[in-house]
Order: C-alpha cells, then structure tokens, then sequence
C-alpha cells in the first residue's frame, strides 16, 4: 500500500517500516553512530613538537570539550587566590561571572590575558589524566581510531604527530578529523589501551604503522651513508648497526625489529629520538629539485618510436630501463636520491615524470575491448594538444572509479563483517580436554591454484601458463546428456602443446572455465604464512624447540627447511578450531600488534572483516592519484574476483564441493582470496583469510539426524550439533553470503545487512531467538558486547 500523502506530495504517514530499514532506520543506524556530547572537528596540521602520544587541540574546542571538569577546576582556583591575596573579595557570583566572561574571551574584561593562560594551564593539566579519541574518516579498520593526550594550540587546526598518519591513511592536504572526550572511568581505562605507542603494529600483517615516508626515508638514506651515521642511527634505536643504507623499506624492517625487542614503556621515547634525528637529517642535507635538473630524454624515446612505429609496450619497457639506468649512472641526482630512498614517487611514477605516461583508458574502450591510447610525452616536457585531452579523459574516469568502486567495495566490506563478526576468541585451548581431535593446517612447499578463464582472456591464460605444471581443466558441460554441470580432467603435465591443444579443444557443449596449476612458493611467502602460528607438535630446529613461531628469523629459519627438505609445517590453524562457540586461542594464533596469545573475547572476526576490506577499500581510493594510466589500479578489476568468492562461485569452491569440503582443500581456498591481494601488493595474514573462511564453513548438512532433533538435509549450526550428543551425522558446508544471511540464527545481525522487512517476517513466523552471540545484535541494543 502506497504511503498517505497530502497534495504537494508530503508524506503524511509513514509505516513501521520506514523506521527500521534502510541507513537511517533503527538497525543500521544504531550501528553506523549515535549523536555524541564533548566532541569537535577541525582541520589536521603536522606539529614536530607533538609526542607520540600527543595531538593539539584548538583553544576554543578544548575549552568546549572539557567544560564539565574546567570550570570546577578554574573556581577553585579562583577562590584560593582570592583569598591568599586578600586583595578583594569575589563573591561565588562574581567568580562565575569571571569564568564566563574568560570562556567567551570577552574583550572588555581587563585580566584576560593573565585568565586564558591560566585557562591554558589548566587545560593541560586536564589533559594528562584524560586522553581523547582521535577519528579521521572513513573508519575502515581498527587503527582509525587511536587516543592521545591533548595539549592546547594557538591556533585552529588540530595538530597532530606526524608519524602517525599512516594507522589513519592521512595527510595535510585538507583532511579533518574528529575528537571525542570519553567520560566514565571504565572508558577513560579503556581509552588507555587505543595510545598511539600501543598501535605500532598493524593487525593485519604485524607491519609497522609508522609513516616513513619523504623526510624520515630521506633522513635515513642520508644519514646511513657513513659508518658513523650508522652508528648514531643504531644509539637512538637501541639496536644494532644496520647493513648499508637503508631506504625507506629497509628503515621499516629496521625499526620494526627494533620497536619489537623495546618495552612498551620506553616505545615513546625510542620514537621520538628517531623522528628528531632523522627530521634534522633531512633538513641538513639541502636537498632540492627545479624542472630544470630534470633529464630530457626525448632524444632516446624519439629514436624508439622510429624504430618500432608505435608499438608501444616495446617503447615503454625500453623508456622504463632508460630511465632506471639514468638513477644508476646518477645516484646524486636528487630525482635519484628520492627514488632510491623511497621518499617520494616510485618506478611508474618517475617514468611519467621524465619517460613517458605511456598507455591511457580509452575514450569507448570496455574490459579492454579497444586499443588504449598512448602518451608519448613526458610531464616533464608537456603534452601535446591530443595527448593532453586523452589524458583528461583518463583522469576524469579515475573520478568516476573512485565514486562508483567506493560503493562496491564497501559493500565488499559490509558482507566480510556480516560473515565474520560471530567469531570471536571464547577459550584457551580447544585440544586441552583430549576429547578433540588433533587437527592442523599443513603448510608446505607447493600450492595449488586456479586460474580463471574469465579474469584472463584466452591469450592471458596462455601467458599465465607457461613453465607451470598444470593439473587439471575445468570444464562446463551444462546442456550434456551426463547431466553434471562440470567436468574435472586430470593432465598432471607441464604446459606443452599438447596440454594447449586440450585447451583450444571445443566439444559440443563444453566450454573451458579454468586451469588449476602447482607452483613452488617463495621464501617470502612460506614466512608471512608461518608468521604468528602456534605449531601443533613441538618442532626442533638447530637446538631449538619451536612451540610458536612470533620472531622473523624464527620464520625464516622454518621456511628455508619446508623449500629444501620439500617437507611440510602442520599449524594450528581457526579451521581446524574444536571449540563449541567461536576459537581457542591457540587456534587462532598470535596476535600481530603484540606476537602473543589474543586475550579472551579478541574479536577476531571484525579484526579479519577490516584487515581484509580496508585494502581494498584504500585502493580504489588511491586510484584517483594515478592519472588514468592504464592499469595502474588492478584492485578495482579484481573486487568483483572477492565477491565471487564471498558467494562461494569460485573455481577452488567450486572444486572444493564438488570432491568434499575437508582439511586438504583449505589451503587451496586460502591461496586463491588471498593471490587476489598479493596481486595487488597488499600482505595479509593468513588467519585473517582462515577466519573468512570459518565463518563461510558455519553451516553442516545433516546426513544422518540419530534422533528427531533434525531431518536429513537440514542446515544447522555447530551448536546445535553439540546439543544432539554426538549422535547426529553431518558434513561442513560452504556457503555464500546469500546463504548466510537467510540462515543465520542471529536474526537481529541479518535484519541490519538488508531485506529487513522479509527477515523480520520470517523470524515472526518462525519464532527465532537471537542468543545474541554475535557483535552486531549486541551493539543496535546498546548492550556489552560478548567477553
């Protein structure tokens, strides 16, 4: 039924409906935030007098945000000083008129300079027992919102350390942030634990979050030239001398191990040495760049271009090696200085700035479809009339990219909360009572991986192919008398002409969807999937016995035995988790930011949604600043590649249900998600996809029911499993987004996703209880959440 409306179209009355789906509606909008008390924006400036823990507020907002404990603070003050002086006698009216009138800065009260540098005073003093929150949006994971203790500024931006950027994805172009004074005591304990020295390592790969980019990487690179800079770099880290010069990624891994040796309680201190010593380093060195340093090669791409028409990925290798070759033959030059060290700009982008801009999207093209057109010039030496509006064309579809691919992959990241919040940390050891069985995740010297037909193209996958050990095609037989939709045919060969011809083969009805291959994995990636695990057998290795594996060069030591002896590493891992209700600690690993056991009730589900979906998310973001370059923003293709997965349509999923869901298909489905972000260049643990993944696998056929609890071919949870005794037969399932959302228990979680008004009907008529288990439920009643 339409709503009422009155003749110039108003709603005059509106259904219950309206209030509770929707953004805005009773769900989602108590998730999304509630309206807050004590709390500003402004501007965000960078302030190298700032510690670590430290941001600066405007006069005005601190004056606003900390007006309940000031103004007890100032009276008292007031009053003592009165009398001690006894040079006049306030009554309490007139001490509050004092206040009000140094509050509002009024120009006609003739002690307000001496007032507003008491005021100052007592502001900081305020601060140091109460740290804000600092939030800069979007929130897209856990590190956008940290604590800080609050100075006053002269000024009306919020000032803040500027190493800490990078945990917020900010800079100083504009941005603004928000600030939040929190007010119990409980949560002025718990703001405690969100200081910026306790947020040096990122939970999704255990990196450092400090912002070592432009003049710190600067600093470094100069100051490491000499064996004596070394040595003072070494005394402020309280480490050991580096090995060379260090850039901008060797300065993280440096510091990152050193940050990990120092107590917390002296972090701060470590930090700020190194930001003094290495802002003052780059500073002294006078660094400097004119468009006048800048080298012409024209001459060299000219004579490319003659030679071979415009054959342009041949021009642009061989301008990509001219202008490497021009860093080799220069390294004083300051373009040199700045790419080798890593403080600004990389290979593609120096390449634009004296080689060429080379390919751009093409007005028309589609998926590749059309011929992109080429930039020739340089931005050094300027664009040519036609050049120039191809590349206008370009850039403006990176601004409808960064629109339309910030939807999509927020939307991305709302189904990898909705999949994972239930999950969370509830026990010790699943395995500590011996009625569990002892199951773990192998980690081996191979993976095996598929690749999709879709994603690459014909030629592409031939590409992909060569010198890989293909061992089996996957083929779509829909419309064949057999009746099954695939067919699986085994090769077990390297890739040869006789695999191609089985390729190119087309039977009546049979397409080829994809190719599963076998690789050998490298050294690099064996170390980020050992990171962080607990093994489930004791391992002893050069005299050591290894029980978890939370230091680097333990890591590496496992690695190179896994690649030379090709044996394999079984770990615990959050699939192979026993536990009736969520995981056990030691299934689920260390914890990144700390390498040591996740405390009881981790949220290890949320931690994994926006260690996964924030990437994503920051990428297609970034793809604004690539000036329409063709592909120079690969994770905006590849997100439909994660949704795929995310409604269990990918080829390894497919495989995986077809031959059985058990413990020796779980690696494959790993690998697959997460080649998408390596891809892309973005590391994340692998537990984080491991979680993903358990809460895709929450769900068991009921082959056998034993009892009248359940029927053959029933969906039900781990729980009610456990209720049944034992008797009941049933097999993991793996289940899409769709799936889950229909069948969750947690009706209140699945009502806030979408549908709402279905969902709310169907837990009517079905007469559902939500055990409120999960971290959604929990937050739209405004209860505690689970421990």
């Amino acid at each position: 039924m339409p709503p009422i409306r009155d003749r110039d179209g108003k709603t005059l009355v509106r259904s219950l409906a309206y209030f509770l789906k929707g953004k805005s509606g009773f769900f989602r909008g108590n998730l999304l935030g509630k309206r807050m008390d004590y709390s500003g924006r402004a501007v965000i400036v960078p302030d190298l007098e700032l510690d670590l823990d430290q941001c600066a507020l405007p006069y005005a907002m601190a004056v606003e945000i900390f007006m309940p404990l000031l103004i007890p603070r100032l009276r008292d003050l007031w009053a003592v000083s009165v009398r001690v002086r006894q040079e006049e006698t306030l009554s309490d009216r007139a001490i509050e008129t004092r206040i009000r009138r140094t509050l509002r800065l009024s120009s006609d009260h003739r002690n307000i300079a001496e007032d507003r540098a008491l005021v100052v005073r007592v502001l900081e003093e305020i601060g140091t027992r109460n740290p804000v929150l600092f939030n800069r949006q979007p929130t897209l994971h856990r590190l956008g919102i940290q604590a800080f203790y609050p100075k006053v500024s002269s000024h009306e931006a919020i000032s803040m350390h500027p190493l800490v950027t990078a945990g917020f994805n900010a800079d100083f172009d504009g941005d603004t942030a928000a600030i939040h004074r929190v007010v119990t005591a409980g949560a002025l304990e718990e703001v405690k634990g969100l200081l910026a020295h306790n947020n040096l390592f990122s939970p999704a790969n255990g990196s450092l979050t400090l912002n070592l980019g432009q003049d710190v990487a600067l600093g470094a690179y100069f100051l490491t030239t000499s064996e004596k800079g070394r040595k003072i770099l070494a005394e402020a880290a309280g480490s050991h001398d580096p090995e060379g010069r260090l850039n901008k990624k060797g300065l993280s891994s440096y510091l990152r191990r050193a940050l990990s040796q120092c107590p917390i309680k002296d972090r701060i201190t470590m930090v700020e040495k190194m930001k003094r010593l290495l802002f003052r380093e780059a500073s002294a060195s006078g660094l400097s760049l004119s468009i006048l340093n800048l080298p012409d090669l024209r001459a060299a791409r000219d004579r490319l271009v003659g030679d071979d028409g415009n054959d342009a990925t041949h021009v642009l290798g061989a301008m990509e090696e001219h202008v490497l070759g021009f860093f080799r033959t220069r390294p004083d030059h300051p373009l040199s200085i700045m790419y080798d060290s890593g403080a600004r700009g990389d290979k593609r982008t120096m390449l634009q700035v004296i080689g060429m801009r080379g390919p751009m999207a093409k007005i028309g093209a589609q998926n590749g479809s059309a011929r992109p057109a080429v930039v020739f010039s340089s931005l050094r030496e300027g664009m040519k009339t036609g050049e120039y509006f191809v590349s206008c064309y370009g850039s403006r579809t990176t601004l409808v990219d960064k629109k339309m691919g910030t939807a999509v992959s927020g939307y991305v990241s709302r189904k990898l909360v909705e999949i994972t919040h239930p999950i969370y940390v509830t026990t010790e050891d699943c395995m500590a009572s011996g009625q569990s069985a002892r199951r773990g995740l192998e980690i081996g010297p191979y993976a095996e991986r598929w690749l999709d037909l879709g994603d690459f193209g014909p030629e592409g996958l031939c590409k992909k192919l060569e010198d890989k050990f293909i061992i089996t095609l996957l083929w779509d037989t829909q419309g064949r008398d057999d009746g099954k939709p695939f067919l699986f045919e085994g090769v077990q060969s390297l890739f040869d002409e006789k695999v191609m011809s089985q390729i190119e083969k087309r039977d009546l009805g049979q397409r080829l969807l994809g190719v599963k291959i076998r690789e050998e994995r490298s050294r690099d990636e064996l170390v980020g999937k050992l990171m962080g695990r607990v093994l489930l057998d004791p391992l002893e290795l050069e005299g050591e016995v290894i029980h978890q594996i939370d230091r680097d060069d333990v890591a590496a030591r496992l690695a190179g035995w896994v690649l030379s002896r090709k044996g394999s590493i079984i770990v615990r891992s959050p699939l192979t988790c026993e536990a009736d209700y969520g995981l056990c600690q030691r299934c689920y690993g260390l914890d990144l930011t700390t390498m040591k056991l996740p405390e009881i009730g981790h949220k290890a589900g949320i931690i994994a949604a926006q260690s996964i979906g924030e990437p994503g998310t920051q990428l297609v973001l970034r793809n604004f600043h690539t000036g329409g370059v063709m592909g120079a923003a690969g994770i905006s293709q590849d997100i439909p590649r994660v949704e795929r997965f995310l409604n269990a349509k990918s080829l390894a999923q497919t495989e995986a249900q077809e031959n059985g869901l058990g413990v020796d298909s779980y690696p494959m489905l790993i690998d697959e998600i997460k080649g998408i972000y390596d891809g892309n260049g973005v590391k994340i643990s692998d537990q984080h996809f491991e979680v993903l993944l358990k809460g895709m696998i929450s769900r068991f056929y009921v082959t056998d029911p034993g009892s009248d609890l359940f029927y053959p071919g029933q969906l039900v949870e781990k729980p009610d499993l456990a209720i049944a005794g034992g008797q009941v037969r049933a097999r993991p399932v793996l289940s899409g987004i769709g799936i889950l959302k229909k069948r969750s228990t947690g009706w209140l979680s699945s009502a806030s996703f979408e549908n709402t008004m279905d969902i709310l009907a169907m837990a009517a008529i079905g007469g559902k209880t939500d055990r409120l288990l999960g971290l959604k439920g929990n937050v739209i009643l405004g209860r505690l959440l689970p421990p």
